[in-house]
């Protein structure tokens, strides 16, 4: 007997939403799992599940929205959220099945050939743990031995979040060696791509959408065949470009320090205004809300945001909305730690900063960034002392700083775990070259930066990316213009890139691999 377990306990209002199809995620996880098990339950948060009169089966409530379950799907309160509690759950749920299917209630693309053939080898070679490796997320189910739940509650951490879709394996990958773990590979590894088929966030319920008719069979509500799949995803990279999740803003347009690879020094703009006002970064802050609500929000691009006379209004600006979080990247220069640190107890774990020192010498680092060495040292080990989760220290890999890395490396690895090394960015020739080593890949593909990411100046100006320094290449004002207007004008350049064609500035640049958020 097969037993399907749908985790509900942390799904969003995205799952409840339709898809276009008049199928939303939840609908689409009990169809699959009805093909697979014999038997399924839910797992959901106490009070989730509403019954209503006159009703034959409940309702999953999840904030505004709800989902019908059907009659058979046993309903199965989580009291007791935590890993422990779970597992405990899974056990009790196992008993005489041969294997326990377990999936997301927001995951709306399963490829149920794939998972029938995951499940199959499992109960064929008896393993503990069995999933697919290679897909983008959401694309398959894991498969369990009854067994499992009970020996790896052995292995569980304070810090586990059940929230995390891979919690399972992080506590099963703390002893690894202990486990029978069955992979099946992918026929493509679409990792690199970083895909996410789940409704969990709103930038992902549009790629679910996006790709659902792709597919989906129109003959029942699951996901066609394995080859089907890979093809329609292979073939359609040019709707990968869904909605923004980082937001740098330029919130200060001075600099604190003479810093080589900083490209204001040397094109400051003139004739503008030194700090964004904390109302015009509000209103930007509002409208990513609206847009994104899950996105990260940066400051600053290339100024010190320490020197910013309303810090706080930024911050609150940042953390009034539910999902929004902040990452403050600063050179530790005008303000103290202790300040920061209230601040940053004030505000919580929705903000993270990062101080940028590049250096624990003081002579390589007065050559780098100029003066202030003493003030920025202290203000970091303040932070990692006094906020550890939340900051960072950070070095750029270049040859002035090369052989004093692993001095920097050795001497805050003493402190924190959370160390930032970054490669040198010449701001495509604008900079002298100081590059190392060339850790570009191989074959080209388009720009995460253009797919995920906005930059606004101090004026409000969005530029093509972090590299158009003079804003050459604008496509548009965000104080002047919706954040969506101007977030879509960058698909044509998007739709470049898929096809190969890299125009003036993307030609020269080396910063198109590298990640943010």
């Amino acid at each position: 007997m097969v037993h399907a377990i749908i985790d509900a306990q942390h799904v969003r209002s995205y799952a409840t939403l339709s898809l276009g199809d008049g199928t939303c995620a939840v609908d689409r996880v009990l169809a699959a799992c009805a093909l697979l098990a014999d038997t399924t339950s839910m797992l959901v948060r106490p009070g989730a599940v509403k019954v209503v009169p006159g009703e034959e089966s409940p309702y999953l409530s999840v904030d505004t929205g709800r989902v019908r379950i059907p009659l058979g799907v046993g309903i199965v309160p989580v009291e007791d959220g935590t890993p422990g509690g779970v597992l405990s759950k899974l056990s009790s749920l196992g008993e005489g099945a041969d294997a326990l299917v377990y999936v997301r209630a927001d995951e709306p693309c399963m490829i149920v050939d794939e998972a029938q053939r995951i499940l199959d080898e499992h109960v064929q070679y008896r393993a503990h743990y069995s999933f697919a490796d290679g897909y983008p997320a959401g694309a398959t189910p894991v498969v369990l031995s009854p067994s499992l739940p009970r020996l790896l509650v052995r292995l569980v951490e304070a810090d586990d979040d059940t929230g995390s879709p891979d919690w399972l394996f992080t506590v099963l990958q703390r002893d690894i060696n202990s486990f029978d773990v069955e992979t099946l590979l992918s026929p493509v590894d679409f990792r690199m791509l970083r895909i996410t088929f789940r409704c969990d966030t709103r930038a992902n319920f549009v790629l679910c959408s996006r790709f659902l008719p792709l597919l989906a069979s129109k003959e029942r509500a699951t996901v066609v065949s394995r080859d089907q799949y890979v093809s329609s995803v292979a073939d359609n990279y040019s709707k990968l470009r869904t909605l923004p999740m980082y937001m740098s803003v330029e919130v200060t347009a001075g600099v604190s320090q003479q810093v080589v690879y900083n490209p204001l020094v040397q094109n400051s703009p003139e004739n503008e205004p030194r700090f964004m006002p904390a109302d015009r970064f509000s209103a930007l802050v509002t409208q990513l809300d609206r847009l994104s609500p899950e996105a990260v929000v940066g400051i600053c691009t290339w100024g010190e945001p320490l020197k910013h006379p309303e810090l706080e209004a930024l911050l609150e600006a940042v953390c009034a909305t539910d999902s929004l979080s902040l990452v403050v990247e600063t050179g530790g220069i005008g303000r103290s730690g202790p300040e920061v640190v209230q601040l940053a107890e004030r505000y919580g774990s929705r903000v993270t900063w990062i101080v940028a020192l590049d250096a624990i010498d003081e002579a390589v680092y007065g050559r780098i960034r100029g003066e202030g060495f003493a003030e920025a040292m202290a203000f970091a080990e303040h932070l990692v002392a006094e906020i550890p989760d939340r900051s960072y220290v950070q070095a750029v890999r270049m040859k002035e700083t090369e052989e004093h890395l692993e001095t920097f490396w050795r001497y805050w690895k003493q402190k924190t775990d959370h160390i930032i090394i970054q490669k040198y960015d010449d701001v495509c020739g604008l900079l002298p070259a100081r590059k190392v080593t060339d850790l570009s890949p191989v074959q080209r593909f388009p720009c995460w930066h253009n797919k995920r990411d906005l930059y606004v100046r101090l004026n409000g100006d969005v530029p093509r990316c972090r590299e158009d320094i003079r804003t050459a290449y604008g496509i548009g004002n965000l104080f002047r213009e919706p954040m969506e207007d101007v977030w879509n004008r960058g698909d044509e350049l998007h739709l470049k890139h898929v096809s190969g064609t890299y125009p003036e500035l993307c030609e020269q640049c080396d910063e198109y691999y590298t990640f943010n958020f």
